[in-house]
């Protein structure tokens, strides 16, 4: 179980550096899966020694950061968008 949370988070976090990085090379863009890499690998730290390092998954996921930066933009756009669109 710890093996594939972690083999399963570590695989979400390389594929969004990947993209982002590919994107930024290309200069298109690339939408990370936000928050699964970070939450996978805390999980599977958590269940092992070394279970008080389970905030390093979140800080090394680039997906979460865009997560948190884009979660207060996405909550204005529900909340202030038109009602007659």
């Amino acid at each position: 179980m710890v093996l594939i949370t972690g083999i399963l988070g570590m695989s979400i976090i390389i594929g969004n550096w990947k993209g982002v990085i590919r994107a930024r090379r290309t200069e298109s863009s690339f939408s990370c899966i936000p928050f699964l890499g970070g939450i996978f690998t805390a999980l599977s730290v958590a269940f092992t020694q070394f279970r008080v390092f389970f905030w390093v998954g979140f800080i090394v996921d680039i997906g979460t950061w865009s997560g948190l930066i884009g979660l207060p933009y996405l909550i204005k756009e529900i909340l202030f968008r038109n009602k007659d669109e």
